[in-house]
């Protein structure tokens, strides 16, 4: 029998050391019991090992390649390759005082393996230093977020987006051009946001270039209402299609989302069309004190549990963004809606066939943490540590909530690669910001967690701007237990 390396999983070279990634770039565990979403460094003498599984080969052919190779005893070698296909659950090893980890089903039976290959040569991992203490990425960003337009067909009262500039469109050369760059890079992934994805006229042109050149696009959004004919057009790209619906009701539509009358009709319409089509779609919904009655959210629950497509149903609440025209306190939920909300949700999560996720506010997360922002509550932030966002006239933020904020743009990817982007002072100053910078008034300026916190990586800059204004971005993270007294009211109190 032979044996190839698993292609749920992506061995990407970083400067001067290896990751193992699980799950990049849409795929799937097509039943495999795989560890989800894994994300390891290897020393890279592993990485050197695993290299000649990247074509199907007899076991014993490759150990014998590999023995050959590092001119050590086959015995060994075969002792670790055996132990990686065998695996049941993830483990680790160390060599040369380096901590290794492995998920399971590395090494698969070729049978079990997709046709998508990526060949890997030894030579790809030889470095002449190591670093494994580095949380940055040191060569690119393991994943980027790509705004191909900035053109939505709602204009939300709650917007998070900077509409200020939004007639921007990549032309196709320069498409072809950014997304090359990207995988000649080592991106392993790219997102697409908006504005709304429909409202580019290469849309389709859009997902053909990302397609040609490896990467599987997982979720597109919208909130305009698409034909029958533009949905045939997308089911045949496979991306899973997330729908934003906030209410059924045209007279809360119009308030909420400044829509023409007919527009709730027209989106009706278009989830019959995708049910019928078999196209796989979820909804998204957002909250405000404009459409958080259980009254709005029994009346789409009703409509939606009739469409058997639908595989789920994320019910979120609206946060302060740094956009909206809208003073965020005038229509905020309140914290006895929030509670009602969570009790309906709750309910209807025991009786729903497809799920239905629960997204509340953060207010209970702030001012707590101690020890610096590797201790915050919440997930951990990729902005400029592992992704990159390039805006629609090649701008490049560290975050999409960020946008055209002069202080974080760190370079473009029509007159820079992304590499060079990547490594450029600009960007690295953000990551590593001096301490001399700091504003004195910041409490940051004397903390004792000070350079671990900044290099983590993990303070929230979006949350920052919004609880003390776009002049103090060198405040606290609102988590923080030293965060001062919110400017901007980003509670739900």
């Amino acid at each position: 029998m032979r044996y190839i390396l698993n292609d749920y999983y992506t061995l990407r070279h970083d400067g001067r050391r290896t990751f193992i990634l699980g799950g990049r770039n849409g795929k799937k565990p097509k039943g495999i019991p795989v560890d989800i979403d894994w994300k390891s460094i290897i020393h890279p003498a592993y990485a050197m090992m695993l290299s000649f599984f990247s074509k199907p080969v007899e076991v014993d052919t490759a150990i014998s390649d590999i023995a050959e190779f590092f001119s050590l005893p086959k015995d060994k070698i075969a002792d670790f390759v055996m132990h990686i296909i065998n695996a049941t659950e993830c483990w680790h090893t160390t060599l040369s005082g380096f901590e290794s980890g492995f998920p399971r089903k590395l090494i698969i039976p070729e049978g079990s393996h997709s046709d998508n290959k990526v060949e890997y040569k030894p030579e790809d991992f030889k470095f002449r230093k190591l670093d494994y203490e580095t949380l940055r990425m040191l060569t690119s960003p393991l994943s980027i977020v790509w705004m191909p337009n900035n053109n939505c067909h709602t204009a939300c009262e709650y917007c998070y987006a900077d509409r200020s500039r939004h007639n921007h469109v990549f032309s196709l050369d320069k498409i072809e051009k950014f997304v090359r760059d990207a995988a000649h890079s080592g991106v392993v992934e790219i997102m697409l946001t908006g504005g709304d994805f429909f409202e580019n006229p290469y849309w389709k042109e859009i997902l053909e270039i990302l397609r040609r050149e490896g990467y599987n696009i997982e979720l597109v959004s919208t909130k305009k209402p698409m034909s029958r004919i533009e949905l045939e057009e997308f089911k045949k790209y496979g991306v899973r299609l997330q729908i934003s619906i906030d209410t059924l009701s045209d007279n809360i539509a119009h308030k909420l989302l400044h829509v023409n009358p007919g527009y709730t009709s027209c989106i009706k319409e278009m989830l019959r069309n995708a049910n019928d089509l078999g196209v796989d779609f979820q909804i998204a919904t957002v909250l405000t004190n404009i459409n958080d009655s259980i009254d709005n959210l029994e009346e789409l629950y009703e409509f939606l549990k009739g469409l058997d497509r639908l595989r789920r149903w994320d019910v979120r609440i609206a946060f302060r963004s740094l956009y909206s025209k809208s003073d965020f306190d005038k229509i905020k939920s309140s914290r006895r809606s929030i509670e009602e909300v969570a009790a309906w949700v709750a309910d209807r999560c025991d009786k729903s066939a497809f799920k239905i996720s629960w997204s509340p506010d953060d207010d209970k997360k702030y001012k707590k943490a101690k020890g610096g922002s590797r201790n915050f509550e919440g997930a951990i932030c990729s902005a400029n540590m592992s992704n990159m966002m390039v805006l629609p006239d090649g701008n490049v933020t560290i975050c999409e909530q960020l946008y055209w904020n002069p202080e974080f743009i760190i370079g473009n990817v029509f007159s820079d690669s992304i590499s060079s982007i990547w490594t450029s002072a600009k960007a690295l100053s953000l990551w590593k910001k001096r301490r001399d910078l700091i504003n004195k008034a910041s409490p940051c300026s004397s903390c004792k967690d000070f350079n671990d916190c900044f290099a983590s990586g993990n303070r929230c800059f979006a949350n920052i701007l919004k609880a003390y204004g776009v002049e103090n971005s060198d405040y606290p993270d609102p988590r923080c237990h030293l965060a001062p007294e919110f400017t901007n009211n980003i509670t739900h109190e």
